[in-house]
């Protein structure tokens, strides 16, 4: 895997980082939003959580292609035979 594509998987984790703690602890920039103080989801905590939102794809393509490469899931478990007369 290339260097792109471990950047592209790091942001979605990075923002969501931010978002976590932009609704714990607030930062200064919370002054500069309109939505500050309103409530610890207004502000820089929106924001990240919507870049963290906005990088989901790589990881969804993640996901589904390891999905794809595990094949059907197979159950082991056989149904109970009925023996007809």
């Amino acid at each position: 895997m290339n260097g792109a594509r471990w950047l592209s998987l790091a942001a979605m984790p990075a923002c969501a980082a931010m978002a976590l703690h932009s609704a714990v602890q607030g930062s200064a920039a919370d002054m500069l939003c309109s939505a500050a103080g309103a409530s610890p989801l207004g502000g820089m905590t929106a924001m990240w959580a919507l870049m963290s939102v906005i990088h989901a794809p790589p990881w969804i393509r993640l996901a589904s292609r390891r999905e794809r490469q595990a094949g059907p899931q197979q159950s082991t478990a056989r149904s109970p035979t009925i023996d007809r007369p």
